[in-house]
């Protein structure tokens, strides 16, 4: 008795670029059937093993795609023969991609305390997922779970982390995430608020006619811009310097 083969029935499926995908070719029949696929391009395939890297036919019929990419996209016929004839199940693929996106904000300032430690997050999302990088103040780039030095360090989920901070980590640091159909960009300005490091007694005591000088020293990154608040307008008795110091004759 011979019977002819017959197929399930064929689906759409759809693929996100760079992932595998396999189809499914299951016949039944006596005798046996043959299985041979049509690929989208008119490329027959019969032979078990790898066709171009690209694609595999195992010993079950199931055609598996290594790494689905925009010229995958098609229709996929599958062909079920034997002496009694022949039946045939279509797949159509559909490859899909969704640009880079991340979830934090595209600029943020972050004002920063010397000595600490410090995470600056960049999660990014899209298919196939992206490949992240940082370029840091000074031109370096980073890729995760990549160290520079012993303080700065890029986690597998994108994130920074800077340890014990100080000034000279201040300025620009960019995050990206790019992927075959997009590209994302993220931007955090670190920077260091003014702080007064030296600033003249509350009380000084001078003699009237002598000069005295007030010093007020600050640090920040940006560098900081100071003023003085005087007891009275500015005239010839005062003298205030871009550098912080006030010269005062009283």
């Amino acid at each position: 008795m011979i019977i002819a083969a017959s197929l399930y029935e064929g689906l759409d499926v759809s693929v996100f670029l760079g992932n595998p995908v396999s189809l499914d070719c299951i016949a039944v029949g006596k005798p046996e059937a043959q299985i041979s696929w049509i690929l989208p391009d008119r490329t027959f395939v019969r032979d078990i093993g790898t066709l171009d890297r690209r694609v595999s036919l195992f010993p079950n019929g199931t055609l598996s795609i290594h790494s689905a990419n925009f010229s995958n996209k098609g229709d996929y016929k599958c062909i079920a023969s034997n002496a009694a004839g022949a039946d045939t199940l279509t797949y159509h693929i559909r490859v899909a991609a969704l640009p880079p996106i991340i979830v934090e904000v595209s600029h943020e300032t972050i004002f920063m305390n010397a000595g600490r430690n410090i995470y600056v997050d960049c999660t990014a999302k899209g298919e196939p997922f992206p490949l992240i990088k940082w370029v840091l103040p000074d031109g370096s780039q980073m890729k995760p779970t990549q160290f520079i030095g012993s303080r700065i360090f890029i986690f597998p989920n994108g994130t920074l982390y800077i340890k014990n901070i100080n000034p000279n980590d201040s300025g620009r640091y960019e995050c990206s995430a790019t992927n075959p159909v997009g590209f994302a960009k993220r931007t955090v300005i670190m920077v260091f608020p003014p702080q007064i490091t030296h600033a003249p007694p509350s009380i000084t005591r001078v003699n009237s006619g002598s000069p005295v000088i007030l010093n007020c020293i600050a640090a920040g990154i940006p560098k900081p811009d100071i003023s003085w608040t005087l007891p009275g307008q500015s005239g010839p008795r005062f003298n205030v310097s871009s550098e912080g110091w006030c010269l005062l004759t009283v």
